[in-house]
Order: C-alpha cells, then structure tokens, then sequence
C-alpha cells in the first residue's frame, strides 16, 4: 500500500502539513461536500478499472467516481458488503459515498462492462501475479497506471501484461479499511505520476484523469527517480517496522537506535539509487542528504502511523520482500556499493515473512 513520502518538490509548513512546490493540480466543483458536482468538468468520461480493492484503490477509485468517470471495482473479497452498501470514504478532503458502485467478481465479469480507458492497478507488489487473468479486461487503447510501491513495478508489470509503456503512480497518503467497504482516509492523499519511459505527452494525458478530482497530482518527470526517492522512506520505515514488531513511525523516531538505524539505511538507499540512476544516464537525486532530512522531518508529522508493510506483518500477511527490500539490496551488490544495513535488513524481513516461515 502506497504511503506517504516527500522527494524534492515537497517542503513541510509550520502546521505539520505538506505544500507542493512544484504546481498541484486540483478542480473543485460545487455541489458535494468534498467539492464535486458528479461530474468531469474537463475532458471526458473515462473507464477505468480498478485491479486491488483494499484500501489505497477504494480510495482512488472512489475519487474518480465522485469525479463523474465510469469506474468499475474487480471487487475478489468483500463484494457482497460493498454491493449492499457501497464504498464510504471519511476522509479530511470531504467524506464520500458511493451507494451504488459497479463491482465485478472476475475478470471476465469485469471484462463484459466494456473497454477500459485505465487500468488502475492498486495491488501490494507481492500480489501481481493476480494480474495474469485480466487480459480480457485491456483493449488496445487501454492505459495502465500501478500506484504500487518499490522498485522495477513497471518492468514487473509490462511482463506479466505484455504491454509497454506502464504509468507509475506514487501514492503519499495515509489511508486504511477498519471493515469491508469503509475507507478511513487520515493524512495527505496526493499522487505522483510519471511514465516508464518518460514520455511528457503520456504523462498529460495521465494527469488529466485526475483534474475532476479531489487528489492533488504532480508529474514525475524521471519515474526512476521519484522511486528511488520514495524508497528513502519506504526500505528503512517499512522494514524497521517488521523488526520491531509492527512498530508506527512515532515509535521509530522516538527510539535514538532505530532512528539513527532508519537515518543510515536513508544514506545508503540514496547512494544505490544515485549509482543506478547514473548507469542509466538519468538524473540523479540532486541533494541526498536534504532528500534524507526531509523525508525524516515528514514522518514525524505522522500520528501513530505504521508503515503498510509493519501492518502485514502483524496480521500475518505475506510482505513485500522483493520489491521493497531485496531489489534495492542486490542492485547494491552488482554495482559494487557497499550496503550492509540494506543486505541486512532485506535478509531479516524475508526471514520474517510469514510465507518463508509455512
């Protein structure tokens, strides 16, 4: 589940919340409580499907919903709750209900509602094998955008699709579902989106999606990039998390040997990825240190929040290992940088998820 992180273009304000420096695109209409009329006050109506129905796609989905575009939930739990009383969101940009929602159960349900415009991929990175049978939900024009976190989304998810051109979508939020169809939206909510080959065009049309909406958007112009950045916080929060048996930032930050750990893991995360970024001839992260700082000072505006991947753990949820943890570690290792916090804390979350432990 995507989570809240900061990267160049975000800087904190004196009442704990975030501003964008960089422009955040946001239209707001009339006529509902969190400022929409229902429909799209720029563009068209636009398809989209929703492949990952916890928390993070409820939200986004609901959003384009209340927007006015025509969004369909392959819904694979909780669908008789959610077609009974529909998708509630509560949330500090306005409360939400959308009584009547369209769900699926298959793909192939999903598939008979017509052509998609979008595919809106919200699952957890561990579980985009789920992605195999929804074939027959894309057609030719069908675009994809995967708000997952971690590293090589795009490459994973071009695989496993066999299509090119994958958009990412980097979710700052904080949002949970207590029960099946309550969506608890409690921190921020803003999207980075950028396309896996950078195309400034795609990116447009990406962003255009959301301009109904409530979420703030922001274009990444380097995807590779605004990953890497989000892992400054995503590697050392989440598997700190696990080690320390679910433990929230608060806590984190609160105990000087796991924040001076987090801090460490930060500087070395920030040395992979600018290595990584400079054999791929892309920009790299301009000031390490202050990215580092910052995404430090951000979570300790969080109230009790614990990292998505310390909550798996928890409820014994399969984590993910790969693409959080792993990934980062052996890009290390072929680059010839040295990163034992990285390796270590890679090795000791795979140890500790409950699928190597069956």
């Amino acid at each position: 589940m995507p989570c809240i992180i900061t990267d160049r273009a975000i800087a904190l304000d004196s009442a704990t919340r975030y501003r964008c420096n960089a422009p955040m695109r946001q239209i707001r209409g009339e006529n509902s409580r969190s400022g929409f009329s229902g429909r799209p006050r720029s563009g068209r109506v636009q398809a989209v499907a929703v492949i990952g129905t916890g928390a993070v796609g409820c939200y986004y989905g609901a959003r384009l919903a209340e927007a006015g575009h025509d969004v369909r939930f392959l819904m694979r739990r909780d669908f008789e709750a959610v077609e009974s009383a529909g998708l509630a969101v509560t949330s500090h940009l306005g409360d939400y209900h959308l009584e009547a929602p369209t769900l699926a159960r298959t793909a192939a349900e999903l598939a008979t509602l017509g052509p998609s415009d979008w595919l809106l991929v919200a699952l957890k990175s561990c579980d985009l094998g789920q992605l195999a049978d929804v074939g027959p939900v894309l057609a030719a024009e069908t675009k994809v955008l995967a708000i997952v976190d971690g590293i090589g989304i795009e490459d994973d998810i071009a695989a496993i699709l066999r299509r090119e051109g994958v958009f990412g979508g980097l979710g700052f939020i904080g949002v949970g579902l207590p029960s099946p169809g309550k969506v608890l939206h409690r921190e921020f909510g803003a999207l980075e989106i950028g396309h896996h080959e950078d195309d400034a065009g795609a990116i447009e049309d990406a962003l255009a999606l959301w301009e109904p909406t409530v979420v703030g958007v922001r274009r990444a112009d380097c995807l590779a990039r605004a990953r890497w950045v989000k892992m400054l916080w995503d590697l050392p929060f989440n598997g700190l998390s696990v080690i320390a048996g679910g433990a929230n930032a608060e806590t984190i930050l609160d105990t000087p040997a796991l924040k001076s750990f987090a801090r460490s893991l930060m500087a070395e995360v920030a040395e992979i990825a600018n290595a990584d970024l400079a054999t791929r001839g892309l920009p790299a992260i301009a000031d390490p240190q202050d990215a580092c700082d910052r995404a430090m000072r951000l979570m300790g505006t969080t109230e009790h929040h614990i990292p998505p991947v310390g909550v798996d753990f928890v409820r014994h949820r399969p984590l993910e290992v790969e693409a959080l943890f792993e990934r980062p570690a052996t890009r290390a290792k072929e680059l010839g940088i040295d990163a034992p916090l990285t390796a270590f804390l890679a090795a000791v979350v795979h140890r500790l998820n409950p699928v190597s432990l069956i």
